[in-house]
């Protein structure tokens, strides 16, 4: 969904992603001649290419259990649900159910885990939603619903962060506030098991505590004409799988393939993506990174077909 995409899009539209093998890069031996896009942005591209949206049908006198492609579980109990106006429903509701697990799933989907412009490391998040006849639907008060995951990584200091109730909105990450909604979250095994009394976007997640080199740049080589309207740069920052938008210092620009002032979570080695559609054409470009200030770095970019940005995306 293009709205989804559409999230605080920072100038540059600059996003920090992931782990790849240099021994396999899928940007090398590319072929000379490649197919133009009919794509006429990055954000449609990658909407075209988020992941799953996983569909259940619940009768509510009896809920269920159900169990996605990728190992997430949703249990639902009996008579969990009320309309908008907290009436008790009945019948069939429709579940939809979608997952964030890396880095691939946070580029396309847009669901960066940074909160407040800090990045945060996660350990998987999702999407749960309900409806009835097109009508959003909640949780009946003092019921739960339970989600269990399997967890990207584990530390003590992860968290619920909560991100908003609509799944075609990129999540706006902050932590859990108890004084709206309660939730918690327990280890299971390899599993994070959250149990919650409203339907949203969660993540299990903890502050990095980022300090920033500042300012760093970057010189977009082999395509001139790029900009921050046919452009997105990404990061991941590698020890703690935080994915956002690159983010922007004091006089940021980003023109004639010259991203300027930008700045990185220092003496952290980071992947720095840039994606662009020019001409028709679909390119990309990745440097690995562990940034010092006052730094230009060169990304070399290449002319791919979707099916190869879809195979780098899946390396990360």
């Amino acid at each position: 969904m293009i709205m989804k995409r559409i999230i605080q899009f920072t100038a540059a539209v600059a996003l920090a992603f992931g782990l790849y093998s240099c021994d396999s890069d899928p940007l090398e031996d590319m072929p000379e001649d490649v197919p133009t896009t009919t794509f006429q942005s990055v954000d449609e591209l990658l909407s075209d290419m988020e992941p799953e949206v996983s569909s259940f049908t619940v009768d509510v006198s009896t809920g269920g259990t159900f169990t996605t492609n990728r190992g997430s579980e949703i249990t639902i109990p009996a008579n969990a649900f009320v309309d908008g106006s907290g009436q008790a429903v009945t019948g069939n509701v429709d579940l939809e159910f979608q997952e964030i697990f890396n880095a691939s799933d946070a580029i396309t989907s847009g669901a960066f885990t940074i909160s407040n412009g800090i990045p945060i490391g996660t350990g998987g998040a999702f999407f749960i939603g309900a409806e009835q006849n097109g009508q959003a639907l909640g949780v009946t008060p003092g019921q739960s619903v339970q989600v269990q995951i399997p967890s990207q990584q584990t530390n003590q200091a992860m968290q619920l962060f909560t991100g908003g109730t609509s799944i075609s909105t990129s999540p706006q990450w902050a932590p859990l506030d108890t004084a709206q909604f309660w939730a918690w979250m327990n280890v299971v095994g390899n599993y994070f098991n959250v149990n919650m009394n409203r339907l949203m976007w969660v993540n299990c997640d903890y502050f990095t505590n980022p300090s920033w080199e500042d300012p760093v740049h970057f010189d977009l080589l082999g395509r001139t004409g790029l900009n921050s309207t046919n452009s997105q740069l990404f990061v991941v920052e590698q020890s703690n799988l935080a994915t956002y938008p690159l983010q922007m210092g004091s006089n940021y620009s980003f023109m004639n393939s010259e991203v300027r002032n930008a700045k990185c979570n220092s003496g952290v080695s980071q992947v720095v993506v840039a994606l662009a559609i020019y001409n028709n054409t679909i390119y990309l470009g990745h440097t690995t990174i562990t940034p010092a200030a006052g730094t230009t770095y060169p990304i070399q970019m290449a002319a791919v077909t979707q099916a190869d940005l879809q195979a780098f995306l899946n390396s990360l």
